[in-house]
This record gives C-alpha cells, sequence and structure tokens, in this order.
C-alpha cells in the first residue's frame, strides 16, 4: 500500500550503472539507486559543514533533469500502478543524447546542461507532464496570499495551478540541478572543479535511455531511486498506443 506522505518524481537520470551516475554520487555524497552514503565523496575541497548544505536539495529532489513532480499519488491509484506506466509509456520512447554538457552558473546556483536544447527532450517532456498528470493528488486551492504567487511569474504561475509545478511546457528547463545557492566568492571556483570532475563524461552528453522514478520519503531524506525504465521504441515497428489512466 501506499504512502501518501511519499512524493513521486519523474525524470530523466543518467543510467545507474553508468560513469556519470557514479560521479554525481560521489559529488552528492549518496548514491539514490543503492539508497547508500558514498563512503569516499568527492567534496572538491568544500569543508563537510559547507559540502552538506550545498547538495542537500539535490539529495532531495534527484539526479537528473526534472519532468513531473514532485508530487504525491492520487489516492485511487498505487505505486504499481505507476511503475507500470512509467514501463509503458518508456516502451514507446526513442533512445536520445543530450549532447554535449556543460557547468552552467544561473544565479549563484550550478547546473549541468546540454550546449543547446533538443526540441526532442522538449517534446518529450511536455507528454510526460500531460501523461502522468492524472497520477498526482488533486491540488488544494493556492491562498491568495501564497508566497509562491510572489515567486513565480504570470505564466509560471498559471502552470502551477493547472499542472502542479510551474516549470513545464514553455517554461521547462534542460537542467540538472548541482548546487544550492553558492556564495559569489565561490561561484567560479565551484564551476571549474565540478567540470573537471565530471571531465570527459560531458563531452558524451546525458543519455536519454529510461525514464528513472525517484521517491522522496519526506522533505528532509534524500530522495531514492525506485524504478528505471528503459526506452525500447523501434522506430520500424508500428508505435502502440499508450493505456488510459484511469482514477475512477
Amino acid at each position: 500500500m501506499a504512502d501518501y506522505r511519499d512524493r513521486y518524481i519523474i525524470a530523466l537520470a543518467p543510467s545507474k550503472l553508468s560513469l556519470l551516475w557514479t560521479l554525481a554520487a560521489k559529488w552528492l555524497a549518496y548514491d539514490a539507486a543503492s539508497k547508500r552514503s558514498v563512503k569516499e565523496p568527492e567534496t572538491l575541497g568544500l569543508p563537510q559543514n559547507i559540502h552538506n548544505p550545498t547538495v542537500s536539495p539535490i539529495r532531495r529532489s534527484g539526479f537528473g533533469i526534472l519532468l513531473s513532480g514532485p508530487f504525491q499519488l492520487h489516492r485511487a491509484l498505487s505505486v504499481e500502478d505507476l511503475i507500470n506506466y512509467v514501463d509503458a509509456f518508456a516502451e514507446q520512447q526513442e533512445p536520445m543524447n543530450s549532447g554535449k554538457l556543460n557547468i552552467r552558473a544561473i544565479e549563484n546556483r550550478l547546473y549541468m546542461e546540454p550546449l543547446r536544447n533538443s526540441p526532442k527532450i522538449r517534446n518529450l517532456a511536455d507528454e510526460c507532464v500531460r501523461y502522468f498528470h492524472k497520477f498526482r493528488m488533486p491540488s488544494k486551492e493556492l491562498p491568495a496570499n501564497s508566497p509562491i504567487r510572489k515567486a513565480l511569474t504570470a505564466p509560471q504561475l498559471e502552470h502551477y495551478l493547472k499542472w502542479g509545478q510551474p516549470y513545464v511546457f514553455d517554461e521547462f528547463k534542460q537542467q540538472i540541478p548541482l548546487t544550492a545557492r553558492l556564495p559569489d566568492q565561490v561561484v567560479k571556483a565551484m564551476q571549474v572543479r565540478l567540470s573537471n570532475h565530471f571531465g570527459n563524461s560531458l563531452n558524451g552528453g546525458l543519455k536519454v535511455d529510461n525514464l528513472t522514478l525517484f521517491r522522496q520519503p519526506d522533505n528532509l531524506q534524500p530522495a531514492e531511486m525506485i524504478h528505471q525504465a528503459d526506452f525500447m521504441l523501434d522506430t520500424n515497428n508500428e508505435p502502440i498506443t499508450l493505456p488510459v489512466i484511469k482514477t475512477g
């Protein structure tokens, strides 16, 4: 039975067997696939008392490009239902590659992102948001004085009210967060250190060949990878219609 305090995230993440995943786990000092801390993390010169708050938000969300979530599961559906539909969705997707990645600083946060946004990844993200929306617990009405309303632009707020998350469709971001906000004086140094840490794996790009499902036990604990579903579309075959999600 599902624990409805849990929240779920659907993302584009490296295979848990890939070098990119291993390097990310070393930087985050946590492997979401094994659900264990990394014994010899690469803190890149940051003292532990600074490294922990720097990477904690990323550990809680999972390493990957966010497609859908975090969301609480609709009470008419189970985690097993969600996994089955993730599999069905992934089977209809063709593997692709993001192209070369780089480490970019945005408002003192560091992200891993493609040098050029991919229309194919954008289309995949749009389709994912629409398809898995029914798995969300219906959102509560957002109070007029909610800080969320002040923090978002008008289009972002419109997406949040309709889809439960602001950064979708025209606001979708093809990036993987790497840090929380950093002090001004360390941003450039950490950008260089992370670029060196990930090294040649950045040149190989993100292999977009699976859909990854993370679970957030709560807002404080690291996310856990509970499933990776491989993309299996053979363009030589006729596409299969995705099953309809029924919530009652």
